[in-house]
């Protein structure tokens, strides 16, 4: 009775194979999907950190603009009145153009505007009346469908003559 080594074993993975196999998916198939959202999220981060610095002088622009007469989207600012206090928001699209003004509550509850990706606060504090110039704060926030709260910001501050 000569038995050949290929008869003895049957063909196919075992019971024990076969769990330890779904086990080592069970576990790496979630860690996988979490390091893809990890990227996704850090891509869109890395992208807004790349587009931000236009859109700071976009709207720095569009002040001087509104200084000198009006710009696109901001109304003409008289020359003798102070800017103190005074605040303006823009929404942008992906490529970082200027799409139009965006009002507080808005700004407050998010931008359901699928044109806009990016919201561009800007606020004036005191005037230095001897440099004539004054302090100018751009908040650049995105997605702009986040209400304000959670929304990731980039901030830039500088000097208005």
């Amino acid at each position: 009775m000569n038995r050949s080594v290929r008869d003895s074993h049957a063909s196919g993975f075992s019971l024990v194979e076969a769990v330890v196999a779904l086990g080592v998916l069970a576990v790496a198939v979630p860690l996988g999907m979490a390091a893809l959202a990890g990227a996704v999220a850090s891509d869109g981060a890395a992208r807004a950190d790349a587009v931000a610095p236009g859109i700071a002088a976009a709207c720095l622009e569009e002040l001087r603009a509104a200084k000198h007469g009006g710009g696109r989207w901001l109304p003409a600012v008289d020359t003798g009145m102070s800017l103190a206090g005074k605040s303006w928001r823009l929404g942008f699209s992906p490529a970082g153009e200027a799409v139009g003004c965006v009002e507080p509550e808005t700004d407050r509850t998010g931008c359901r505007d699928g044109r806009m990706a990016y919201l561009a606060k800007m606020e004036c504090t005191g005037a230095d009346e001897e440099a004539g110039a004054g302090t100018v704060r751009v908040t650049v926030g995105f997605p702009a469908a986040a209400r304000a709260e959670v929304r990731k910001k980039v901030e830039f501050v500088t000097r208005l003559p």
